[in-house]
């Protein structure tokens, strides 16, 4: 601090510049001025006015855009609703206009439980000789692995089939229907024992087996290929149209049964009404099942039982098991043991 600084009283006189701070603020203008002219070398102040420094002139604000409105984009077109055309039943466009094909299948107590009807888009069933009903399913959408026990033709089953001008498979028939069906007639694809064997585990004749996939590809070399249809489904009226499941209101009485008396026995349909299905489904069985089948049991085959185990695919703790030299009626023959001891080890888990 200089000496003039300060007062008779020795304070500092705040009216009185300072040389120090003068000298710092002239070292603080030159480096200023240095870095204004990108130079160097400090140049001394100059003492003349200084001009004052031109101001940008502020560019005008945007003035605001209008409010453009907001178009939501169009939802995505909701895929067309495919059906099949025999049975109504919502399924894929490869599948809902195949050639269909009819089959003729035993339902006589020696040959149940059949094989592919769950798999069938329409069921016919009627008597034959003897009171013994017969059943004749016809395929479309949906394929079977396994169908039979194919059966014997007869007119009147013939005649459904006609509606499609269906395959229809048979095994054999009266002679004079089967001389017809061999010969010039287009009411139906005649397939008399075509794509068939003979199952071991069935005595005959109740033994004898098809498939969907030997079938479809026998059709395609006799003119029954899927583009062979002798209708149009897309024609005004060539297809019954189906109306949609009604309301559960308008479903008829709860557990509706169907009872058909025939010569030899007596057939029922069980339908539930809150399911708008069948009342017996395997996949709505919860609790544990045990399946027991044997070797020897011509009422029951292995793919059938296995497609009942698999179809219970909801049930906890099922289980599947084979006894050799097991038929049908194992309770009264001399596995009885083996049978009882499986029960019972099921029962106590």
């Amino acid at each position: 601090m200089h000496s003039g600084d300060v007062n008779d009283n020795g304070r500092v006189n705040p009216h009185r510049p300072s040389l120090t701070r003068a000298a710092a603020l002239a070292v603080a203008i030159a480096v200023l001025m240095g870095c204004t002219t990108g130079s160097t070398t400090s140049s001394p102040p100059s003492t003349g006015p200084v001009a004052p420094r031109p101001i940008p002139a502020a560019s005008p604000s945007p003035s605001p855009l209008p409010d453009t409105p907001v178009v939501p984009l169009p939802p995505p077109p909701t895929p067309a609703r495919i059906y099949e055309d025999l049975s109504g039943i919502e399924t894929t466009a490869d599948r809902a206009h195949r050639y269909p094909i009819a089959v003729m299948l035993d339902d006589a107590p020696a040959a149940r439980p059949q094989a592919g009807l769950s798999e069938a888009s329409v069921v016919w069933q009627a008597p034959v000789e003897g009171g013994i009903p017969r059943y004749m399913a016809v395929y479309q959408a949906k394929d079977a692995a396994s169908i039979g026990p194919v059966r014997s033709a007869r007119l009147y089953f013939v005649r459904w089939a006609a509606e499609w001008e269906a395959l229809y498979l048979h095994a054999g028939g009266p002679p004079p229907l089967k001389l017809w069906l061999r010969g010039d007639q287009d009411l139906v694809v005649n397939a008399d024992g075509k794509r068939t064997r003979r199952v071991s585990w069935r005595a005959a004749p109740h033994n004898l087996y098809s498939t969907s996939r030997g079938l479809r590809s026998y059709a395609r070399t006799v003119g029954a290929a899927d583009d062979d249809l002798v209708y149009d489904p897309s024609a005004p009226g060539a297809i019954q149209q189906f109306r949609d499941g009604a309301a559960e209101a308008g479903r008829g009485p709860e557990r509706s049964r169907i009872s058909l008396r025939y010569t030899s026995e007596r057939v029922a349909y069980l339908y539930d009404r809150a399911s708008n299905i069948p009342l017996y489904d395997a996949a709505r069985v919860v609790c544990p099942v045990l399946l027991i089948r044997g070797t020897q049991d011509g009422a029951s085959a292995d793919p059938e039982a296995l497609g009942l185990f698999h179809a219970l695919r909801n049930s906890w703790g099922k289980r599947y098991v084979i006894l050799e030299d097991g038929t049908h009626f194992m309770e009264l023959e001399k596995r009885r043991l083996e049978l009882l001891t499986e029960v019972q080890s099921f029962l106590e888990e």
